[in-house]
């Protein structure tokens, strides 16, 4: 079961294809496996405008869930979508396999103050979600979603205040996602821009594209979603990314494709029905998003876009995965990452420090880097307690002390400082990373 979820050109498109679903829709039933994604319970500006704007899509696909059951086809799907904005309709694609809370939030934020009123930015996202009929919130649940705790969910609420903050003109969700249908406004925006010739077209993207817009396109209602459908893809993405590839003109709006293709390809061959309409006090204008193959290419966009994959453990990293408890291999294994924790700070390494603390908050990542940043040198070096490993044999913390030595670029003698430091950690599939750091 697939996702679920609520809350181009002179603007920003968000196509965020989330394949959300993996846990009940809130009856207060146990969950159960599902051949679907997750788990289930029982029960009047130039048309043309747009080819001198920018182009960019963050496309997020999650698989490896860490207290979920995992997925099938979301990376895969994100893949091919990213490689497909990229070559054909000239996005620089920035592709997320298997994101947290943390780094899907914090890539909403960066594009939100990077992006400018000519830029486009396109977000797909798929992953499981969620539908607390209580509450009448739906919900993204990143890889680090706890199905039992909403602290680390992504609600629509936290979408649409980002996406109503964006400074640009269009923005657009595409939902590929369980119970995705329930943050639309219910009205069809249905225009007749199929059919008509092409003096009209230009007038009627015109028209689209002069109107702000915030617009959601849902794989399904409040129903939930498939996980597969098509070989390697959902039915929903692969209508998608076959729409996509054989449309014929070189310019046209997220309505046409949907109404036209999107709808009829999946309705007639799944049960679930495809939505799209206004966001939810989103600040919409009934304007469109606007696909454009006219667009400025990328240089030597030919080869797929850079994955980022997460979590990814640190080269050569032990790890306990037995069935049954081995403290000492345990230890052993919290104590490799601790290491690696020290190595990375001696060698100023950012990118290896967040691989074996994925959980980073955006503030505490931003200090570290500036810090290394304006380093010469750092000498680093931990004296710990051996690790207290909790109850569960999943968590765990080690106190200790940190001496670290710190010379500045412009010079000077290195100041040494001795701080008390507590680490506190969690171990997925076998794996130890520090999801604290205090």
């Amino acid at each position: 079961m697939r996702r679920a979820a609520r809350g181009l050109t002179s603007s920003i498109a968000v196509l965020l294809v989330v394949l959300l679903c993996g846990l009940p829709s809130a009856y207060g039933q146990k969950p159960k496996p599902d051949p679907q994604r997750g788990l289930q319970a029982d029960t009047t500006p130039s048309a043309t405008a747009s080819q001198s704007a920018g182009y960019y899509a963050l496309v997020i696909g999650n698989n490896n869930y860490r207290y979920v059951q995992g997925l099938k086809t979301p990376a895969n799907d994100a893949k091919s979508v990213a490689q497909l904005l990229q070559n054909r309709y000239g996005f620089k694609t920035e592709l997320l396999i298997d994101a947290t809370r943390d780094q899907i939030l914090t890539a909403l934020v960066l594009y939100r103050k990077s992006l400018t009123q000519n830029s486009n930015l396109l977000i797909y996202y798929a992953g499981h979600g969620y539908l607390d009929l209580e509450a009448e919130e739906s919900y993204w649940l990143p890889v680090d979603a706890d199905k039992d705790n909403n602290q680390n969910w992504i609600s629509a609420d936290d979408i649409t205040r980002d996406l109503r903050a964006m400074p640009s003109r269009h923005v657009l969700v595409i939902s590929d996602s369980c119970y995705s249908g329930a943050i639309l406004e219910g009205r069809d925006l249905r225009d007749p821009g199929a059919g008509i010739n092409p003096q009209e077209h230009i007038v009627y993207l015109a028209k689209k594209e002069s109107a702000k817009s915030r617009n959601w396109m849902s794989s399904g209602s409040v129903e939930p979603v498939a996980d597969n459908g098509a070989p390697g893809h959902s039915i929903f993405a692969a209508a998608i990314i076959q729409g996509l590839s054989q449309a014929k003109d070189d310019q046209f709006a997220a309505s046409d494709l949907f109404y036209s293709f999107v709808q009829r390809k999946v309705g007639g061959n799944a049960t679930q029905l495809p939505q799209y309409g206004s966001i939810r006090n989103s600040g919409d204008a009934l304007g469109d998003f606007i696909f454009s193959r006219a667009g400025e290419p990328l240089p030597n966009d030919s080869g797929p876009p850079p994955v980022i994959e997460f979590p990814e453990p640190p080269p050569n990293l032990p790890s306990n995965n037995r069935t049954n408890f081995d403290p000492e291999a345990d230890r052993n294994a919290i104590n490799a990452v601790l290491h690696q924790y020290e190595e990375d700070r001696k060698r100023k390494d950012a990118s290896a420090l967040w691989k074996i603390w994925p959980g980073a908050p955006v503030e505490t990542k931003q200090r570290i880097e500036a810090y290394f940043r304006s380093a010469a040198s750092i000498r680093t070096t931990l004296q710990m307690d051996p690790p207290e490993i909790a109850a569960d044999h999943a968590t765990a913390t080690v106190n200790g002390q940190m001496r670290e030595a710190y010379t500045p670029k412009n010079g000077g003698p290195p100041p040494a400082r001795d701080e008390d430091i507590s680490f506190t950690l969690k171990k997925n599939s076998g794996v130890w990373t520090i999801v604290d750091v205090k």
